[in-house]
């Protein structure tokens, strides 16, 4: 829910999703993700690594989180895109 309201610019809406998703799941990666990208849209970079580091500490086997986590640890990188996952999509 939470990405698909930030998706449509609502940005405080998309927040306050994620952060209830966390609240009843702390270890909800989608939500951490959301709330990295919309740090990141608000050129929070630090807080973006932040959420993005958490994400990653919970499926650190996921490349694509990595591959998105080290562009945060780069000012300057080329875009690379954030990695999704579908409902029920099976781990590496």
């Amino acid at each position: 829910m939470a990405k698909a309201v930030f998706a449509d610019g609502k940005i405080q809406n998309a927040k306050d999703y994620a952060n209830s998703a966390l609240s009843l799941k702390p270890d909800y990666i989608d939500a951490l993700i959301t709330l990295s990208q919309i740090a990141k849209s608000e050129n929070d970079n630090e807080k973006a690594l932040s959420y993005g580091q958490a994400a990653l500490s919970l499926d650190p086997t996921d490349k694509n989180l990595k591959q998105y986590v080290d562009s945060l640890n780069k000012p300057a990188s080329p875009s690379v895109s954030v990695p999704t996952l579908a409902p029920n999509e099976p781990k590496e």
